[in-house]
């Protein structure tokens, strides 16, 4: 399924806030010595082309997102969802850990 024109503009605007959030972490110098350019090339991606490559990414539907964050399908999610409200409105209290 192919995401609306106003998903792909989402997407590429969190992108983007993400790209520059990481980016600012970090200097220009630091980022392109880390890659091996010069900053002015770092400069010239931050100013002229990060609007352009994430949006890019928003048309292969694919999020930048940090690496210590883990996805999950949200199929998953919501069969997790699920069962922890069957568990919630069952009413009943889970037995206590017994130790032997």
């Amino acid at each position: 399924m192919k995401a609306s024109s106003q998903e792909r503009l989402e997407r590429a605007r969190s992108n983007l806030k993400s790209f520059l959030q990481a980016a600012s972490s970090k200097t220009e110098e630091a980022l392109g010595e880390a890659i091996g350019v010069s900053d002015s090339v770092i400069q010239r991606l931050k100013s002229a082309h990060a609007e352009n490559f994430a949006s890019v990414l928003a048309e292969l539907d694919l999020k930048l997102v940090p690496s210590h964050v883990k996805c999950f399908e949200p199929a998953y999610v919501e069969s997790l969802k699920t069962l922890a409200r069957q568990q919630l409105l069952d009413g009943t209290t889970p037995p206590q850990l017994e130790w032997e």
